[in-house]
Parts: structure tokens; sequence; C-alpha cells
């Protein structure tokens, strides 16, 4: 158990160094500029080295909150952490105040379960990405469909906003990353990402990075079979700009990647 932990640790290690090492590149050529953003009236600005935040641990229960009729795939909270987004297999997406735990909103329209939910930073759009290829952006202040983006053939398991929430990322079971603008309402740009995206994130820089899962196969008498084998296991580094893969790894899981999330910018 003990040698199966070192060899994460140093699996995890190298692709921070990684991850540090495409940034450097993309630094030396320009790309990373400092970004201001205005948030709760305070003033954020994202270095090179990225925010700097400090946290302390829970150590009890805040709230308990019975949040939907079936199960709850996903949860976010907005930049300040006062509101937080829940996405459930009831086809719907709940807003909760996170301080005291009341409801303050649930926001209708997806046909299937909703398996990702983003909060814009400024706080005007909630974003969910459902099983029925359809990605949804609502009004916080009224709760309505303002975008509804289509073009996927299958399930939407993962969907972002980019940095100034002007524009909209999304990973679907189809093997593709969708970036969406939202000033022009529309797909402008469709990557082949080989197999399945599970996840995705995106840091100040505009660097995207997807985990991906399992790749459709036949079965051993030559019929075709949804049972998905082999599994990828990869994580892709995209530019936001271009669509153009930088980087990839292969060795960070042996199974199927689920989740991926930057600190500060840097470390994946």
């Amino acid at each position: 158990w003990l040698r199966k932990a070192n060899e994460d640790v140093d699996t995890l290690n190298a692709t921070n160094e990684m991850v540090q090492g495409v940034i450097r590149r993309r630094e030396s050529e320009g790309i990373v500029a400092t970004a201001v953003a205005e948030v709760g009236g305070r003033v954020r600005e994202e270095l090179r080295l990225g925010t700097v935040c400090t946290t302390t641990l829970p150590s009890k229960v805040k709230h308990t909150i019975k949040a939907h009729e079936s199960d709850v795939n996903t949860v976010c909270f907005n930049i300040a952490g006062t509101m937080l987004a829940t996405g459930s297999n009831d086809n719907t997406i709940k807003l909760w105040d996170s301080q005291t735990g009341s409801h303050k909103a649930t926001l209708h329209g997806s046909m299937q379960a909703v398996m990702r939910v983003q909060i814009s930073v400024d706080d005007v759009y909630v974003l969910g990405a459902s099983n029925d290829k359809t990605t949804r952006l609502w009004t916080v202040e009224q709760g309505r469909v303002r975008h509804t983006l289509t073009g996927h053939t299958g399930k939407i398991y993962a969907g972002v906003f980019g940095p100034d929430s002007k524009k909209v990322i999304t990973g679907s079971h189809d093997r593709t990353i969708k970036l969406w603008d939202l000033t022009k309402g529309y797909c402008t740009k469709t990557v082949f990402c080989f197999s399945s995206c599970n996840t995705l994130t995106i840091n100040p820089d505009n660097l995207i990075c997807s985990g991906h899962g399992a790749i459709r196969g036949r079965t051993c008498t030559g019929s075709f079979t949804h049972t998905c084998r082999p599994v990828d296991a990869r994580l892709r580094f995209w530019a936001m700009r271009t669509g153009e893969q930088v980087e990839e790894m292969s060795t960070v899981h042996g199974q199927q990647i689920t989740s991926v999330s930057f600190s500060s910018g840097r470390e994946l």
C-alpha cells in the first residue's frame, strides 16, 4: 500500500511539473496576461504566479440540505462563496444561500440529468451541462434560460466558463470538446479528443485540461456493443485560443478520470 501511495505521489508531481512547463512555454511566447476581475466589490488580480488565498479546514457540519428528489451529480460555489448551485438526476438545478442553507431558486429546462453546473465569475449566469446533449445558461436574477447550446451528439459530462465568462467550453461522450462564444451565440470550434470527455477545467492563462474515459469497442465476436473499452484515462491540455492540443499525460490513473481542477492556476 505504501509503495502504491508513493507511486501515486510521484505521478502527481510529474503531472504538475509538466503543467508548469506548458505554462512557462506559453509565457515565453507572450500569451499569458494579467487578468483583473472585480468580484463582490473587491478587485482580485490573477498574477502569473496565481491567486494567493488561505483557508481553514472545517471541523463540523454547518448545513445539511435535502436538495433534490434524486441523485445529486454536481455542486459548485460562486467565486465569492456565498451561493451554491446543485445539479441532479431530477433534471433540475437549484441555487442555495451557502451561509444560511436556504433555497433561492429552482432552474427548469433540462430534459435529462444535469451532470455539471458552474456559476459565472460575475454571478450573472448558471451553466448546466445535461445528458440530453444540451448545455443551457440560466440568468441568476430571473432564473430563465438565456442561452441553449446544441451541437453535441452524446451526453455532455463537462462544461466550464472561460476566464472572462464570455466563452463556454463543453466536453461530451461523443468524443469532442466544443468552444462557444456567448456574444455570438454559437460554437466557434469543435475539437476531436479521441475518447469520452468526462471533465474539464481551465486556468486564468486559457489552458484547458480535459480528463478522459472509455472508448467504445467491439466484442470478441465482432458485434458492436456499448461496452466501453479500452480505458483511455488520459489528461490532455489544449490552447483555448486555437483549440490545439499542447500536451498529453497517459500514466496518471489506471481507470477513467472523472474530475480535474487547477489550484491557483498552476497546479493540477
